[in-house]
């Protein structure tokens, strides 16, 4: 019997440390090594990114940047975290306040 299954061609990103530089246009513009990269914050990301921090992004060949988390805040000795949502939020905690 022939297997009539198409190959199917995966875009295989790739996970960079990066430093965050700027953001424009809700974007973020990355550094890693000497490149730059516009990024665009993963939705699981929910901790606001901001200038100086140190973010784990990934890349495809696509061109598709995304910062999936914040590694190190630029500033931990004011502790301020913003966490960043889109739409209606719901949470759900279990036996806390």
């Amino acid at each position: 019997m022939k297997n009539t299954a198409e190959k199917i061609e995966s875009i295989q990103p790739v996970l960079e440390y990066c430093l965050v530089s700027d953001k424009s246009d809700g974007q973020w513009m990355v550094v890693s090594g000497n490149t730059i990269y516009r990024a665009k914050k993963a939705a699981s990301c929910l901790v606001m990114p901001e200038r100086d921090d140190v973010v784990l992004v990934s890349i495809d060949r696509e061109g598709r940047c995304y910062i999936l988390s914040i590694l190190e805040k630029s500033d931990a000795d004011t502790m301020q975290t913003n966490l960043s949502f889109e739409g209606e939020v719901n949470l759900d905690v279990k036996n806390g306040a």
